[in-house]
This record gives C-alpha cells, sequence and structure tokens, in this order.
C-alpha cells in the first residue's frame, strides 16, 4: 500500500510540473505575440488561445440560422472568431491600429492619428446582430441560459478611447477582462466543452 501512494504522489508531482511548465510557457508566449502580433489578422485567436485555451477557441464560425420571427428566415451567420469560457459565449472582433477613437454610438466612429481620420462604422452594430444570431442558433439547438457577450477589441499599442463601452477593449485589457467574465461561473468546463464542440460541428 505504501508503495502505491509513493507511485500516486510522484505521478500528481510530474503531472503538476507539467502544468506548470506549460503555463509559464503560454505566459511567455503570449507576451511575445502582445509584443510583436498585434498588427496580424489572428491576433486575437493566437493570444486568447494561447493565453487561456488553445480547446475554447474557434476561428471562422458559420452557423444556419433558422428563426421564423427574423426578416431573413433563414441565413448564414459569419460570427467569426469565438471564444467560450465559464462566463458565457463571446463573440470577438478585432480593429487594428493606434490612435484616438471618437465613438457615435449606432454611428460612424473616427480614428485618429497625427490629425489623419480614419472613419468606419460602429463595430457593434454588427456584433449585436451576430450575438442575436448566436441566441437564435442556441434557442434552436436547446441550449438556454448561456450568456452571449460582443467583444471588440482594438489591437494597437497606443489607443484611446472618447467613452468606455461594454466590452470595448484595448489589446492590453484582454487577459483582465476575459478573467473578470470568467468569475460568472455559468458554465462548467464539461458544459464549455459541449458547447464547443457544438459549434465546431455546426459551423458550416
Amino acid at each position: 500500500m505504501g508503495k502505491f501512494f509513493i507511485t500516486a504522489g510522484i505521478m500528481l508531482y510530474i503531472a503538476f510540473m507539467l502544468w506548470l511548465i506549460w503555463v509559464i510557457y503560454s505566459r511567455i508566449t503570449a507576451r511575445k505575440i502582445m509584443r510583436e502580433g498585434r498588427n496580424k489578422k489572428n491576433f486575437a485567436f493566437s493570444y486568447i488561445s494561447t493565453r487561456f485555451s488553445r480547446l475554447n477557441t474557434i476561428r471562422n464560425v458559420k452557423l444556419l440560422i433558422e428563426n421564423s420571427s427574423d426578416k431573413h428566415g433563414k441565413y448564414i451567420a459569419d460570427l467569426g472568431f469565438v471564444f467560450v469560457n465559464k462566463g458565457g459565449i463571446m463573440i470577438i472582433t478585432t480593429i487594428p491600429g493606434s490612435g484616438f477613437i471618437d465613438i457615435t454610438e449606432g454611428g460612424v466612429w473616427n480614428r485618429i492619428v497625427n490629425d489623419k481620420f480614419y472613419s468606419f462604422e460602429d463595430p457593434f452594430i454588427r456584433s449585436k446582430e451576430n450575438v442575436k444570431s448566436m441566441k437564435y442558433f442556441l434557442r434552436k439547438e436547446g441550449v438556454e441560459n448561456i450568456p452571449v457577450h460582443d467583444v471588440v477589441i482594438f489591437s494597437g499599442k497606443r489607443v484611446k478611447f472618447s467613452k468606455r463601452l461594454n466590452g470595448l477593449i484595448t489589446a492590453n485589457e484582454i487577459a483582465p477582462f476575459m478573467s473578470d467574465v470568467n468569475k460568472d461561473k455559468f458554465l462548467t468546463s464539461k458544459e464549455i466543452r459541449a458547447v464547443v464542440k457544438l459549434l465546431k460541428q455546426k459551423s458550416a
């Protein structure tokens, strides 16, 4: 019996050390991505999958949405990058570039860099539609009571907002934001795996 506990203890120690090595490696890699990969197309996916969990991240999610009450009826929703954690499902939009972001909710936003203006539509207009589509999809699949968040990340190194909105963050705020959302434990680890599996299976 004593040998069994000794062996079990050694196995637990090895497992713990491997986990610790992986955590240290992932943190180092995530910091490198934050330093060098902000302008890359898949920055948010690379950073979040490395910093948190590759198993909970899905790219290029496209779902068939069927909702008789919606004007579109049946359509393919291109949701892009989706991250699932204990706090729910996050649909993530990444916008590159630094500057001062002048925000007009529901209208045109301006990114101002060196007195140059770059105008674009409020990204939350589309992301809120994506949230609705995800909720329609989950309801059709019989999955209820999972929060769906829309998150917009500005990946530039120097970003300042004219106002703060829920879900609007800079790249440097990703880790604390995700950790904060994760405090609301709506999903267990088993439920997270089930949701990720469902989204992967149904993605067009």
